[in-house]
C-alpha cells in the first residue's frame, strides 16, 4: 500500500554523540520564505519556538525549500525529489521531517493537483528507500523510525490555486487516515491561516504573519511525547518546562520567629525564604497579608486561603497567641506557594521580594488575561466553536434558570426565547462584530464546526439539529436541511469530522452520519451501557481517522 513503507532516518554523517534532534524542513518557496528574508521563514521561526519552549540548542532545524518545486513528477516542471537539497536532507540524517508540497502543483497551468496526495505517498516511500537508520547523533537506537509531519500546501488566490488547492486538501485529509494507520508517526498538519493576514498581496506566498502561524502550528504537533522521549535520551537532556517554573516550585517559606515593631504597636513576622543557592528574609505585619489576599482576589484569583480573624483585644502579645499566628500565616504561605498561579503571580512575587533573588524576566505569570467578552446576558453559554481559517467564533446559549421550564408567562410581548446563536467575526483591524445572530423558543444544547466543507450543526433541545452552511463568498449562513436523529429527546453533544458527524441525545442513542449525503452510517442505544436509568450521554469524540469514538456519561 503507498506510504505504508517505514522511514528510518537517514544515516548520520554529522554531529557529535549526544547532538541535537534534528528537523528537515523540505517544500517550495513558502519554506525558503520568499520575500520575507533568512530569519523571516517558517523554518527559522519554528527553531525560535523550538529554543524558547524546548531548550536552547536541543532541537536543530534547517530549511531544504527550493522555490518553484512540486509534490508530482510532471514533465517540465521542478520535481523536488530530483532537487540536490532533497539529497543533502536525507543526509542532514533528519529524526523528524517536515514536508510542504502541492502550491506550485494546484498554482502552475499545467500542474497536476489532481495528483498530489498520490505524490505525498510516493515521497514517503523514498524516504524510506533512501534513508538509513537513527546513529548516536539523536541518541536513539538504532532501527527507529523518522516521524513525518505533512503541511496542507497554502494560498488563497481566488481561480484556479484556490479551487485546486480545495481538491487538494480534501485529498490529504482523506488519504491522512491511512498514513496515520500505517505510521502513527506520520502526522497531518492543518495551519489554519487566516487569509486575511497570513499572505502577501500575490495570495500565493506566506506573510510574516503567515509564516509565524505556521511555524506555531507545526511546533505545537512536534512537541508531543515523541520528542520529550527523544530529548530525553540526548546527553545534555534539559527539562522540557520552562525553567523558571520548575525553579519556583522549590521556593521554600516559613515563619521562623516574631518581633515588635519599631513602635511597639504590633508584631512583625520574619518569613525566612530559600531558592536554590539563594536565601534571604522579609519581614511583614499581618495587615500586610490581608492586603496581599485582597490584591489576589482583585485580581481575580479564586480559592484563597483566609486570614485568620482579628480579636478584641487587638494583637496578641502573648507567647501562646504569637506562636498560633505564626503557624496560621505558614499554612497561607504554603497555600500560595504550593499553587503555580499565585506563586507566580506579581503580588506573591512582589510581597516575598522573589524577583530581587531570580533572573530578570525569569518567571512567566499565569494567570490569563481577558481579551475580549463576547456575551448575551440572558443565557448562559452552552456550546463554543473556534474557526480561525474563517476567522469567526460560533457561541450558542440557552436559558438555565428554573423559569426557563414555565416559559415567561409574566411577559405578553416577547415571545419565549430560549436559546441563541451568535456568529461573531473577526475584522482586518483585529476588532471582532457580531456578524448573525437568531433566538430560538427552545434551549439550544451543543454545537459542531466542520471547517473544510464550511458548515455547522446545531443541536436543539426537541431532537433537531440544524444544519447551517456558507454559500461562496458569502458571510451569512443559511439553514440547509434539519436533521431528526434523537425522537424529540435533546441533543446533548455533537462531534463532527470532514466526512461523519457523531450525535449523542437524551434518549441515550448515539448516530453517526455522513455530513454530505445525510445518511445514517451508524448508531443503536446505549442504555444497557450505563450505570442507571437516570445517567445519559453527556459528551464525545469523533476520532474518524481511527474509525472510532469516544462517549462520556454524566455516570462517569
Amino acid at each position: 500500500m503507498p506510504g505504508a513503507m517505514k522511514r528510518p532516518a537517514a544515516a548520520m554523517s554529522g554531529g557529535p554523540p549526544g547532538g541535537p534532534l534534528r528537523v528537515a524542513c523540505l517544500g517550495d518557496s513558502n519554506t525558503v520564505g520568499c520575500g520575507l528574508g533568512r530569519s523571516g521563514s517558517y523554518p527559522s521561526r519554528l527553531q525560535k519556538i523550538l529554543d524558547r519552549d524546548v531548550g536552547d540548542g536541543l532541537v536543530q532545524v534547517r530549511n531544504f525549500g527550493v522555490s518553484g518545486t512540486t509534490a508530482v513528477e510532471t514533465p517540465g516542471k521542478k520535481y523536488y525529489v530530483d532537487e540536490e537539497k532533497f539529497q543533502r536532507a536525507m543526509e542532514f540524517g533528519p529524526h523528524y521531517f517536515v514536508v510542504m508540497l502541492g502550491t506550485n502543483d494546484a498554482w502552475h497551468q499545467a500542474g497536476e493537483p489532481d495528483k498530489v496526495a498520490d505524490a505525498i505517498d510516493s515521497l514517503l516511500i523514498e524516504l524510506g528507500r533512501q534513508g538509513g537508520r537513527r546513529g548516536s547523533a539523536g541518541g536513539s537506537a538504532a532501527g527507529e523510525m523518522a516521524s513525518v509531519l505533512i503541511v496542507l500546501p497554502p494560498g488563497a488566490k481566488p481561480g484556479r490555486l484556490l479551487e485546486n488547492l480545495k481538491n487538494v486538501h480534501m485529498d490529504m485529509r482523506l488519504r491522512a487516515s491511512t498514513w496515520t494507520r500505517d505510521d502513527p508517526d506520520t502526522i497531518l498538519v492543518d495551519p489554519e491561516l487566516p487569509v486575511e493576514t497570513s499572505y502577501r498581496p500575490d495570495l500565493v506566498h506566506l506573510s510574516a504573519e503567515g509564516a509565524e502561524t505556521l511555524a506555531l502550528a507545526v511546533a505545537k504537533k512536534l512537541m508531543g511525547p515523541r520528542l520529550q522521549n527523544d530529548i530525553s535520551r540526548t546527553a545534555f537532556c534539559k527539562c522540557l518546562a520552562p525553567p523558571a517554573m520548575s525553579s519556583l516550585a522549590d521556593l521554600s517559606a516559613s515563619v521562623h520567629k516574631a518581633s515588635p515593631t519599631v513602635d511597639h504597636s504590633t508584631y512583625q513576622y520574619h518569613i525566612k525564604l530559600q531558592l536554590g543557592s539563594a536565601s534571604w528574609e522579609v519581614t511583614k505585619r499581618f495587615s500586610e497579608f490581608d492586603t496581599l489576599l485582597q490584591s489576589l482576589g482583585n485580581s481575580r484569583y479564586a480559592g484563597l486561603p483566609r486570614v485568620p480573624a482579628k480579636t478584641l483585644w487587638g494583637s496578641p502579645t502573648d507567647n501562646a497567641a504569637i506562636d498560633a499566628r505564626k503557624e496560621q500565616l505558614r499554612i497561607i504561605l504554603q497555600d500560595l506557594l504550593l499553587r503555580p498561579d499565585t506563586r507566580t503571580s506579581q503580588q506573591v512575587r512582589t510581597f516575598l521580594s522573589i524577583d530581587s533573588h531570580t533572573d530578570d524576566g525569569a518567571i512567566r505569570t499565569l494567570q490569563p488575561e481577558p481579551l475580549r467578552t463576547f456575551e448575551d446576558p440572558r443565557f448562559g453559554v452552552s456550546g463554543i466553536c473556534v474557526a480561525p481559517e474563517a476567522n469567526l467564533l460560533l457561541v450558542t446559549h440557552e436559558d438555565s434558570t428554573h423559569l426557563s421550564r414555565l416559559g415567561r408567562v409574566w411577559s405578553v410581548v416577547e415571545p419565549d426565547e430560549l436559546g441563541a446563536l451568535h456568529l461573531w467575526a473577526k475584522h482586518s483591524d483585529g476588532s471582532w462584530k457580531r456578524s448573525y445572530s437568531q433566538t430560538f423558543g427552545i434551549k439550544v444544547r451543543s454545537l459542531a464546526w466542520e471547517s473544510l466543507s464550511r458548515q455547522f450543526f446545531v443541536g436543539l433541545e426537541d431532537g433537531k439539529i440544524q444544519v447551517y452552511a456558507f454559500a461562496e463568498g458569502s458571510t451569512q449562513p443559511d439553514v440547509t436541511c434539519t436533521l431528526e436523529l434523537h425522537h424529540k429527546s435533546p441533543v446533548t453533544h455533537l462531534s463532527v469530522s470532514t466526512r461523519k458527524l457523531l450525535s449523542l441525545g437524551l434518549d441515550t442513542a448515539m448516530r453517526v452520519i455522513d455530513v454530505h449525503s445525510r445518511e445514517l452510517v451508524c448508531g443503536g442505544r446505549l442504555l444497557k451501557r450505563l450505570r442507571s436509568d437516570m445517567d445519559y450521554l453527556s459528551s464525545g469524540f469523533l476520532d474518524d481517522e481511527r474509525d472510532r469514538a469516544f462517549i462520556g456519561t454524566s455516570g462517569g
